[in-house]
């Protein structure tokens, strides 16, 4: 009998072996890292029929860029968008950590909603008028289309014989695509007077063309994973 039950006790122990093959396995991390999960905030305007989501600890608030009485000013609203966690910045040149806390500020996204009469100067590079041509195939009226060549700056291009690249406001591309149903154009490689890169997206309400032309900037890189969760829930 005693022979029998150690015969039998390897084959249990091998048959209960194999009833956990295949069984997931339950692992336990002592150092794991909670997931932090953004919250948002809807921001509406009812003037100029908008809304979008917002990280909920980013700062709106309004900024005046320019007069409204000034007859060159093409802004009928412009708010500023910050996020406080970033450290400040300054992109001129040379500054010491004290100059820069002193000096600097925290990098905003700015949100401009444009006149719906631009200024136009009649000439532009072949590259920002193939902007035209795509919009106008997603449907944008032409004449609309037209206008917003008024709220782009000049792409770059060598063949124009206008000022040096450092002294006028130009992008090296511009990129046509449509978000949450809007037509956006982003504009990237933007430099303002040749000191720093931007990002510049203007955005046509894409269900009837009655709106204003909204435009979002910042700093190249500064808002990159935010600013595509503004575009993808922005409503007219």
């Amino acid at each position: 009998m005693k022979k029998l039950f150690i015969f039998l006790l390897p084959f249990s122990i091998v048959l209960f072996a194999g009833c956990n093959i295949g069984k997931p396995q339950t692992q336990t991390t002592k150092n794991s890292i909670p997931t932090v999960k953004t919250t948002y905030e809807t921001y509406q305007n009812e003037t100029f029929g908008f809304d979008f989501q917002y990280p909920k600890n980013f700062i709106v608030k309004l900024y005046e860029l320019c007069s409204a009485k000034d007859p060159y000013c093409t802004l009928e609203l412009s708010l500023k968008i910050t996020n406080p966690s970033l450290p400040k910045k300054v992109y001129d040149c040379c500054y010491t950590p004290e100059e820069i806390e002193q000096y600097g500020e925290i990098p905003p996204i700015m949100l401009k909603v444009l006149k719906k009469d631009p200024i136009t100067y009649g000439f532009y590079p072949e590259s920002q008028n193939k902007v035209v041509e795509e919009i106008i195939t997603l449907g944008v009226p032409k004449e609309l289309a037209n206008k917003i060549l008024g709220y782009l700056p000049s792409s770059s291009d060598p063949t124009l014989d206008i000022a040096p690249p450092a002294l006028v406001d130009s992008c090296s591309a511009h990129q046509v695509s449509k978000i949450n149903g809007n037509i956006v154009v982003k504009s990237s490689g933007c430099t303002h007077e040749g000191v720093f890169e931007t990002q510049l997206f203007t955005v046509i309400d894409g269900k009837d063309f009655q709106n204003n032309v909204l435009q979002f900037d910042y700093k190249a890189n500064d808002y990159d994973a935010e600013i595509e969760k503004i575009l993808e829930t922005l409503n007219f």
